[in-house]
């Protein structure tokens, strides 16, 4: 599965994203920071934003927010969250 980096550009559209990611990816994200989550899916950018109701009205239009396709990935974080990259990344879209 692809990795998508989700944040909101204005964080007043924070608590209505943080709702849709925990509802729309239960088990299939990872909370960074209040503002920041990774989520796994096997579409794209846009279907995932399409899911999160940013650019579709359904659930509910979330306005302001980025999502970005992890292409790579490299830096210094807790191991956690590289095991959760890991095993998402590595996972086939049928489980």
């Amino acid at each position: 599965m692809a990795i998508f980096a989700v944040l909101p550009y204005w964080s007043g559209s924070a608590p209505k994203l943080a709702e849709a990611v925990t509802r729309t990816y239960p088990g299939k994200f990872y909370k960074v920071s209040d503002q920041i989550w990774l989520v796994a899916d096997a579409g794209g950018a846009k279907d995932v934003s399409d899911r999160l109701g940013v650019t579709s009205k359904e659930p509910e239009k979330i306005d302001s927010v980025l999502v970005i396709e992890a292409a790579t990935y490299y830096g210094r974080s807790s191991p956690a969250v590289w095991s959760w990259i890991k095993e998402n990344w590595e996972a086939t879209a049928s489980g």
